[in-house]
């Protein structure tokens, strides 16, 4: 069984991202775990459907990956910052 995802524990009022918000509905829902929780490393997947390419058929636009790496930099970092 797979763990809960970082930002499924943020509490309502943080969960609205357009990126990683469980509650946001027309969102992306990136979502963060922990890969190997002991040597502090994460992993988030996403596939982004046709409507989120650039200029060039089958390439995400550079938007799109900074709201990938924010959010799973940011959820890595809280999850990080809880351990501790």
């Amino acid at each position: 069984m797979k763990s809960k995802a970082f930002q499924e524990y943020y509490p309502p009022q943080f969960s609205h991202c357009f990126g990683c918000g469980t509650d946001n509905a027309h969102g992306l829902h990136i979502l963060s775990y922990w890969a190997d929780e002991a040597a502090g490393e994460t992993i988030a997947t996403f596939t982004p459907s046709e409507e989120y390419t650039g200029g060039f058929p089958g390439f995400v636009y550079g938007g799109l990956i900074a709201a990938i790496l924010d959010c799973h930099g940011n959820a890595t970092a809280s999850a990080a910052g809880y351990r501790h």
